[in-house]
């Protein structure tokens, strides 16, 4: 047997066989893994599974059969067991002689055993081993360092293979219950040691395995704020009711809902001797909220994707997140958030947008870009630049012209003038950069020119070795009726550092627990929570209309800590609330770029209600149904209206149900539509 120098630096015996059953099934035959071929029969592998799942004790041969070969008369099982294990022996020892006693697969009576006391090595009992160790580990640093040797040993689930094997099942289950209690410890002991980025990564880890944990949930809470990041914590709290919800249909334990209302209070005690982190330029006390900066509510998985990223990109290695959704979503909040972590980390932050009147004026949102950073950094720090990158920026940003000598522009050779523009700017970005990373954020990039999308894609081309993290919002909409930038962002979507989140409307929960936040626990503002999910959907930019219209109406206060809502007179919303304006004028600017003839079938539609049929639809608008569904077809892409199931078929064979998109676009398109008009779309 070869000798081995352990991590003691004492020589251990390097065993004849090692098994590995977390993860990917392999066996190893001193030091060199058996190829798929080496089994005779799928069966004989199954078998030594089997077997090893209950090393050491005894597996009746009945019940061995039952579970191999459910399906043949008991002789043929019997005979196709015998032969399993002659072909399982010579697998595991090719060399042992005939009716030889194996040193693996005992036969004992009417049943075989894994001989726990055989020359072999197996990664679940290694990992136990190290488990255990770890936790009788009394000093800090020391636990930590077991219990993360311990976490590297688990490479996935028991037999990830066989996920349907009964007899896997129980010892998957319990070595994945290991396994997560394990990732909690860590997480535990570095938050002790106040390292809280990784003991927020463990907690992480926990919920990608356990989406319902409520231990994990409780954890994230806390280590996000011990680390300074109260609203994190916040959404922690809404990811695990919604969870919670989802999975198990049950609310929260009460030891997380008074743990959310420590955090809400800032009065959640510290674990001894640790100290929080806070942010530069933080307060111990947040401000009051208000109408113009809400709670962040319903976005706890997409902040934490950020915030990863946001790391990542700090640590080198760049990232690309493409945020798309409705208008009103909460694209642009969503950035914002992300900003604000990334600046109390240090990171350098620019943020352009683009506007739908500059989209002819080229490297338009560059060139805004460029102003920022010049705004906050000193022109010298260019100075390091070649300069004939130099002079490509200068063309962009006339204030870095200074910085050069007289000298004749570049001439322009096609597109080797554009490379190394783009080569420049991505330099420039470098620099900003630094040793802290950069966050650049492009919003609505729909908008953009096609210069600064060309710019974008060399930039994604080459961020995965950059600290930079970009983030780019775009409506789905214009994406789906835009084919260049649908090109644009499948194109950038296909490299692997990019992530796509496509933000859903808010959920009742999410409505809940902002007018939680914003109000405070109250019977009214339940109701108003409930009422007002149902007049927006979930909108966000919907929701906040509403509650400013609420108090122009005097029916909602602002006071201190929290709103207040007037008890007394909320019942009369339900009848009487006009639609504000900013939500009116929010839809209008989406129906003014229609064409007349999808403008009049959205009339055609507002007058039918909300939910219609094409038959319906065709027979009152009176186009030809060939026509009217180009025209629906456009209006689903631009997602003012949405499929919602069949109806009866008309002459065409077109039967289908359609709604609107969201009521209040309908509410709109009604109440835009001229009285003389809607009189005769009633008629007809």
């Amino acid at each position: 047997m070869s000798q081995l120098l352990s991590s003691a630096g004492s020589l251990v015996s390097e065993p004849a066989l090692e098994l590995m059953t977390l993860g990917r099934f392999q066996i190893r035959r001193r030091g060199q893994p058996l190829p798929d071929d080496a089994w005779p029969t799928q069966k004989s592998k199954q078998l030594v599974k089997l077997l090893l799942t209950r090393r050491g004790e005894l597996t009746p041969a009945d019940q061995i059969m039952e579970w191999l070969w459910p399906d043949l008369p008991p002789d043929r099982a019997r005979n196709n067991l015998w032969v399993a294990v002659s072909q399982a022996r010579r697998v595991l020892e090719p060399a042992l002689p005939p009716r030889a006693p194996s040193a693996y697969i005992a036969s004992e009576g009417d049943g075989y055993r894994f001989l726990a006391d055989s020359d072999h090595r197996w990664d679940v009992a290694e990992f136990r081993r190290a488990w255990a160790a770890a936790r009788a580990q009394t000093d800090p640093a020391a636990r930590t360092t077991a219990l993360e040797a311990a976490r590297a040993l688990y490479t996935g689930d028991y037999l990830a293979e066989d996920p349907y094997e009964a007899w896997a099942i129980p010892l998957r289950e319990a070595l994945r219950a290991a396994y997560i209690e394990l990732l909690l410890a860590l997480g535990e002991s570095y938050a002790q040691a106040g390292q809280y980025t990784e003991a927020i990564a463990q907690a992480q880890a926990v919920l990608a395995l356990e989406a319902a944990s409520e231990p994990a949930y409780q954890a994230l809470m806390r280590y996000h704020y011990f680390a300074g990041d109260q609203r994190a914590a916040r959404l922690a709290y809404d990811a695990c009711v919604r969870a919670l919800r989802e999975e198990l249909d049950a609310p929260p334990m009460p030891a997380t809902v008074e743990l959310y209302r420590q955090i809400q209070r800032h009065t959640l005690p510290l674990p001894t001797g640790a100290t929080p982190i806070v942010a530069p330029g933080a307060t111990a006390e947040e401000a009051a909220y208000s109408l113009t900066h809400t709670p962040f509510v319903g976005r706890a998985r997409e902040y934490n994707i950020l915030v990863c990223a946001v790391q990542a990109a700090a640590d080198g290695q760049g990232r690309i997140i493409l945020i798309e959704g409705e208008p009103g979503i909460g694209k642009s909040r969503l950035v914002q958030e992300a900003i604000a972590y990334a600046r109390g980390q240090g990171m350098t932050t620019l943020l352009a947008h683009c506007y739908q009147v500059e989209q002819a004026i080229p490297y338009q949102p560059i060139v805004d870009m460029l102003d920022q950073a010049l705004a906050e950094t000193p022109a010298r720090l260019f100075l390091d630049l070649p300069p004939v990158y130099l002079a490509e920026l200068a063309a962009l940003a006339p204030e870095l012209g200074t910085l050069l000598d007289e000298r004749p522009a570049p001439p322009d050779e096609g597109g080797v003038r554009q490379l190394r523009r783009f080569r420049a700017l991505q330099q420039c970005l470098e620099l900003l950069a630094g040793e802290r990373g950069l966050l650049l954020a492009m919003d609505d990039i729909h908008w953009a020119d096609y210069p600064t999308r060309q710019f974008l894609h060399h930039l994604a081309t080459h961020i995965a070795r950059l600290p930079i993290l970009l983030i780019c919002t775009y409506r789905s909409e214009e994406a789906a009726a835009d084919p260049e930038l649908a090109t644009f962002i499948d194109s950038v979507s296909r490299a692997p550092q990019t992530t796509r989140l496509a933000l859903d409307r808010l959920t009742p929960g999410d409505t809940g627990a902002l007018l939680d936040l914003l109000t405070g626990s109250s019977e009214a503002a339940r109701h108003l929570g409930e009422w007002l999910h149902a007049e927006t959907d979930g909108n966000p930019f919907f929701v906040i209309s509403i509650l400013q219209s609420l108090v122009e109406q005097e029916l909602l206060h602002e006071a201190r800590p929290a709103w207040q809502v007037d008890a007394q007179r909320i019942d009369i919303c339900d009848a009487s609330l006009a639609l504000p304006d900013a939500l009116r004028e929010s839809v209008r600017v989406r129906l003014r770029r229609l064409p007349t003839p999808m403008r009049r079938v959205l009339e055609v539609a507002a007058v039918l209600g909300r939910r219609f049929d094409f038959a319906t639809l065709a027979a009152a608008s009176g186009e030809r149904e060939d026509s009217l569904l180009e025209l629906v077809e456009g209006l689903l892409q631009r997602q003012l209206l949405r499929e919602t199931g069949a109806a009866e078929a008309g002459p065409y064979g077109l039967g289908h149900d359609y709604d609107f998109s969201h009521d209040k676009i309908r509410e709109v398109v009604y109440h835009d539509i001229s009285n003389a008009r809607r009189v005769l779309l009633h008629r007809s």
